[in-house]
């Protein structure tokens, strides 16, 4: 395998953009997505296990390891295009076979052994240096010049991705966290986050209870202010800020500023330019629902937001 290359990372708190983000990074014939393999809330072990742990560890225990129980739950009882794919084995649902895998190939069963097979008799390493050489692997795999993984949802872990890959390159996608907030509640997945940050171990849950709006507005604004905080540490050239009002706005321009910021260069190639223009008319904007929130919730939505809205520029 060629030397690796820096890390890059789109983090955000779901909801804004980001999946878009990575569809059309994707699309890029230079890039490979490495797509959802982080839970927003919980242990994560590719940043908080620190021993070493053989390939064929890593890959049956933390890469392919299956789904949360929570999640598995939802998914046993609901029908939900969250899946891309549903292995026909209920122990093998996972991020990694379920959005990964399916987000860049239909062959799913097949990359999942291929990958399988790469790790098999891989010498024991942390699991953040597997991490990288997954993502490593699938650039290759793919064809690919570079890697960007993008979670939805990952925001919260901004300050564990920087301190595990404190080179790496951090991109934060954005949006109003009032229309964010009204985005997430109305998704199951938020609604259990919101829950499984009061009790990690969370398992029995009631999918259709919905909480008050400001809760999940104190959630994304929290999650906003930890990122903050976190990129501080991080010089200029490391970070980014991509809010989806810009992108929605002006698409041309801000995916002309990516591309850039991600290959690190001052120019476009003809590829780069053919690939704004087919992304462009991809562009749909959603209606902003604040306003049609009673009086009283948006007011309780503002004052649960208002930290992180004024820390991202918002009014």
């Amino acid at each position: 395998m060629a030397e690796k290359q820096t890390p890059i990372f789109i983090v955000s708190a779901g909801r804004s953009g980001s999946t878009f983000l990575a569809k059309v990074i994707s699309d890029h014939p230079a890039l490979v997505c490495i797509s959802d393999l982080f839970e927003p809330v919980g242990p994560t072990p590719y940043f908080d296990i620190k021993d070493e742990v053989t390939g064929c560890e890593f890959f049956r225990d933390i890469l392919a390891v299956a789904s949360t129980k929570p999640r598995l739950r939802y998914w046993r009882e609901r029908d939900t295009k969250e899946r891309l794919f549903v292995p026909e084995d209920e122990n093998l649902i996972s991020l990694f076979l379920s959005y990964t895998v399916p987000f860049v190939d239909q062959d799913v069963m097949g990359v999942y052994e291929e990958c399988k097979a790469y790790f098999e008799n891989r010498s024991p390493k942390t699991p953040a240096d597997h991490f990288t050489d997954f993502c490593e692997w699938m650039k290759e795999r793919y064809n690919g010049e570079l890697w960007v993984e993008r979670t939805g949802g990952s925001l919260p872990h901004t300050g564990k991705i920087i301190n595990t890959w404190p080179n790496a390159k951090i991109i934060h996608s954005y949006r109003d966290g009032r229309e964010c907030s009204i985005s997430m509640h109305k998704y199951p997945f938020f609604r259990m986050y919101l829950k499984m940050e009061e009790n990690p171990n969370l398992d029995e849950w009631d999918f259709d209870e919905m909480p008050p709006i400001e809760d999940i507005g104190r959630m994304w604004n929290n999650w906003v202010l930890h990122a903050q905080e976190a990129m501080k540490s991080l010089p200029d050239d490391q970070k980014r800020w991509i809010s989806y009002e810009n992108l929605m706005q002006n698409p041309e321009h801000e995916l002309e500023k990516l591309i850039k910021y991600i290959m690190d260069k001052d120019g476009l190639s003809e590829q780069d330019h053919q690939w704004i223009e087919r992304n462009v008319e991809l562009v749909k904007p959603s209606t902003p629902k604040f306003k049609d929130l009673s009086f009283d919730e948006q007011s309780r939505l503002q004052a649960a937001c208002a930290e992180g809205l004024k820390a991202l520029n918002y009014k």
